[in-house]
């Protein structure tokens, strides 16, 4: 009877320390879990950080860009504007010019075209058979149309007969050339000479052009340079 007692008693404390390890297991399997739980949380609240981030810059550079984008689109605008209106000056300049001319033809009046260009600033040519851009004019009729271009340095005809062209050049210094010529579509038509000592040379010519001709006065040599003010560029209109 005592030996069942004691085996019953030990089979109990068996048990009790089963269940005591199978509830420390328990706990630790839990506390684990938490823990990889927190863990795993962390990590998972560190990439939503990292998204936001790179969303963050991303949306700013999309946001660069779009100004980019807005700031090109109001210039090509405004420079189209621009073109327009040049364009739809250049068409009122040119009806005004044929109604002139018109009239003009039909009175028997011949139209005054000339102008009178001057150089405002020594000019040094950077190559062989530059234009020389006479960059000041007096003169330029009929008024407020292109014939003279400041830019080009050349005279377009507007209306075609027989033109006189006078052009005057001075040398710049001691021991400086300048040979010019003048030239038609490319052509060359006439030349002259100015050398050493602030000399000066001029020199014209009597040509026909055609609507649409151009004229300019060009340097022979790279390095050749023209003297201010006293270099000049002038043509008029004789006759049909």
């Amino acid at each position: 009877m005592l030996i069942y007692v004691f085996k019953t008693e030990y089979s109990y404390f068996n048990q009790a320390v089963m269940c005591s390890l199978i509830l420390i297991f328990l706990t630790s399997l839990v506390t684990q879990t938490r823990s990889d739980g927190v863990h795993d949380k962390d990590q998972d609240l560190e990439y939503l950080k990292l998204k936001v981030e790179q969303l963050s810059v991303l949306s700013q550079e999309n946001h660069q860009k779009i100004q980019r984008l807005e700031n090109l689109y109001t210039r090509e605008r405004n420079e189209r504007l621009s073109l327009e209106k040049s364009l739809s000056d250049l068409q009122y300049s040119h009806h005004r010019t044929a109604t002139t001319l018109a009239r003009d033809t039909r009175t028997g009046h011949m139209p005054v075209f000339a102008f009178h260009a001057i150089l405002s600033s020594d000019f040094i040519a950077s190559q062989d058979n530059e234009v020389v851009p006479f960059d000041f004019v007096s003169a330029d009729y009929p008024t407020r149309h292109i014939h003279y271009n400041t830019t080009t340095g050349k005279y377009t005809c507007l209306l075609e007969g027989f033109y006189f062209f006078s052009w005057a050049t001075g040398a710049t210094g001691q021991g400086s050339s300048a040979e010019t010529s003048l030239v038609k579509n490319g052509d060359w038509i006439g030349m002259q000479v100015a050398y050493d000592s602030y000399a000066s040379s001029s020199s014209s010519v009597i040509l026909h052009l055609d609507n649409h001709d151009t004229v300019w006065v060009r340097m022979k040599t790279k390095g050749s340079s023209v003297l201010r003010d006293v270099s000049t560029f002038t043509a008029f209109r004789l006759s049909d």
